[in-house]
């Protein structure tokens, strides 16, 4: 269990923008951030940053000020669109004020503005858990869209890649075939993007809920192999014996789009994989109807 312990610091925005003099918006976003039991990233000296990223755009950092208060308040921003991610960026003294410092940077918390801040007066206030880098806690929240249940997870070369999962555990839950890639978290970005391919489709199974993803070495080059996951979360009958392998240099599928190609002698879902010292991958486990109680080499 996670105890959240509300700092007394708030962060009430006083935000205005203006074009050639003429105020068009004057809202008050406040944020206010909680942090873990015993966690003391707002000690006096450090530099807190607000950040700001609207959908399908880059993340913006402004300097906000040091800690060692109680109140901070900043003025002439833009409005805020619906979906957009508000964070707090806490860091050490001595990186570019306006930029995400990853060898400074101590705590970070955000949180969705959900309605958008525009015109007339609004006033929001924003709940944002703000743990240490290195301690436990969410570190961002997946807008609607990514939100699913059992997808596989495996990292590129400085990527982290998710494929399939679905929204719930019922029937008629079907799974996804998306692909999300979130990259360039070096530079603060948390959110993922959606390639533009999907997982293959095998016999009638379009759509995967826990399917299993492992890197793999092919050739010498670094790649990921997804094998498995069921169409439908609700029914454990419907599982696939796909497999492919996605090259996350390239954001191709390699091998595993045609219909008669090699596939998984059983099929699966909710199983495991994990990669020998030979270089093979050993799958094992999972669920198709029963318990599948099969090992299998790649």
């Amino acid at each position: 269990m996670r105890a959240r312990t509300p700092l007394h610091f708030l962060l009430p925005l006083f935000l205005l923008w203006g074009c050639g003099g003429e105020t068009f918006s004057d809202y008050n976003l406040k944020l206010v951030p909680h942090q873990l039991q015993g966690q003391e990233p707002f000690m006096d000296g450090r530099v807190i940053k607000l950040m700001i990223q609207e959908p399908d755009s880059e993340p913006e950092f402004i300097f906000i000020g040091n800690t060692g208060g109680v109140e901070l308040e900043m003025g002439e921003l833009p409005p805020i669109s619906p979906g957009s991610v508000v964070g707090i960026l806490v860091e050490e003294q001595g990186g570019d004020a306006n930029a995400f410092n990853i060898d400074l940077a101590v705590a970070w918390g955000s949180n969705i503005v959900d309605g958008g801040l525009a015109l007339g007066g609004e006033e929001l206030t924003i709940d944002i858990l703000v743990p240490e880098l290195n301690k436990l806690g969410d570190m961002d929240r997946l807008p609607e869209g990514q939100r699913v249940l059992r997808p596989a997870a495996a990292m590129g070369q400085d990527d982290v890649y998710l494929f399939g999962g679905s929204k719930g555990l019922r029937a008629g839950d079907f799974g996804s075939s998306k692909i999300l890639k979130m990259s360039e978290m070096d530079a603060g970005n948390f959110m993922f993007d959606r390639l533009d391919i999907d997982m293959p489709t095998y016999d009638a199974v379009d759509g995967f809920y826990g399917p299993a993803a492992v890197n793999i070495d092919v050739d010498g080059e670094p790649h990921i192999l997804v094998t498995g996951g069921r169409m439908d979360a609700g029914n454990t009958g419907q599982a696939s014996n796909g497999a492919f392998l996605l090259n996350p240099a390239t954001d191709e599928i390699i091998w595993g789009t045609k219909p008669n190609h090699s596939r998984m002698n059983s099929a699966r879902s909710e199983h495991r994989m994990l990669v020998m010292n030979n270089g093979k991958a050993l799958i094992y486990g999972g669920l198709d109807a029963s318990l599948n109680s099969s090992f299998e080499i790649f």
